[in-house]
């Protein structure tokens, strides 16, 4: 077997300053960020003021007002960027504060790890370790590398339950959310998870294909459901595409456990599989921990089994869409 041989590069070697060039590369390429932290990150600004000083990236998670400011370097850790990464965080009063560098003195570790654990959960500190990677003479590959979490990003399903408490209908929902989305993340099943949202009675996990195929869970009245929904912009490939899926149902049930709902109609833009979960939502508060374990859980299983052969069933039912679209327009054309 011929390998190539894997470099790591200083990150000077590709980005000679830190302001011009990594900071600009990193705010044209916020998804590769946002991919490392499981967040939709959308730009605001570069070189954001903050008083007298300025920060180099002010983002923004898509879909939301939740601020997040990205210090960058180039170089080893320092306290004095540290001091900037807290004062930006406090100009800004974000939700999100991220420190990028290639190499984290261990006292700066310790520092974020203390902050987010005397911190509120409005605060989340992250340690980003950038890597600038080569294989052979390959261009460079710049590569994320997560050393600080936020404690929130570690909690357990029970612990998400345990503070949910009282509370209101939709908080019982985010409580929820928050739970399966803290399992989705430990799983490592998910290429790119999205947050949840805080005003929904559904949680897309994940868009995948193109934006063609999300992985969610949606509230119903008594139930909660894990489902996979195929919204390509032509309905007729959603439809082969479930067909094709279908054609593997025994398979993937067995991959799965809960029974499979095939819902599929002709002529509407989304087409979906389910597993349905009855839920008494009365008494949500006090089984959060095991309606988030099931949930999580069957979207897991779902995402393994499915999502590997979708590339190649999407460009099937694409072609196979396109051909049998064709004798009619041909047959169009041929009228007078």
């Amino acid at each position: 077997m011929d390998l190539g041989l894997l470099h790591f590069l200083n990150p000077r070697e590709v980005f000679p300053t830190e302001p011009t060039h990594f900071s600009k590369w990193v705010a044209d390429h916020l998804d590769h960020l946002g991919s490392a932290l499981a967040l939709d990150l959308e730009l605001v600004k570069l070189e954001a003021e903050v008083g007298p000083f300025s920060l180099d990236i002010l983002a923004r998670v898509v879909g939301t007002q939740d601020l997040v400011i990205i210090e960058n370097q180039i170089e080893q850790t320092d306290h004095s960027h540290l001091g900037q990464l807290l004062t930006y965080a406090a100009g800004y009063d974000a939700k999100y504060i991220v420190w990028i560098s290639p190499e984290f003195r261990e006292n700066h570790r310790a520092a974020l790890d203390w902050l987010n654990t005397n911190t509120t959960a409005a605060r989340n500190f992250f340690g980003i370790r950038v890597e600038v990677l080569r294989i052979d003479d390959s261009r460079p590959a710049v590569n994320f590398r997560v050393v600080v979490l936020p404690n929130e990003w570690q909690k357990t399903a029970s612990q998400v339950a345990r503070s949910a408490g009282t509370s209101s209908d939709q908080e019982q929902l985010n409580a929820v959310f928050q739970a399966i989305h803290n399992l989705a993340q430990i799983s490592g099943a998910f290429a790119r998870l999205l947050n949840p949202r805080t005003d929904s009675a559904f949680y897309v996990l994940e868009r995948t294909q193109q934006c063609a195929v999300d992985y969610s869970a949606a509230f119903g009245r008594n139930q909660l459901c894990s489902e996979v929904i195929l919204k390509h912009i032509e309905p007729a490939v959603n439809v082969r595409v479930f067909e094709l899926l279908k054609a593997r149902a025994e398979s993937i049930q067995k991959a799965v456990r809960g029974e499979i709902i095939w819902d599929v109609q002709e002529g509407r833009r989304r087409q979906a599989l389910r597993i349905v979960q009855l839920i008494d939502r009365l008494n949500l508060a006090n089984e959060i921990d095991k309606v988030a374990m099931w949930t999580a859980e069957r979207l897991i299983e779902l995402r393994k089994t499915i999502e590997p052969g979708l590339d190649a069933e999407f460009a099937r039912a694409f072609v196979q869409a396109k051909a049998d679209s064709t004798p009619e327009l041909e047959e169009e054309g041929a009228r007078p």
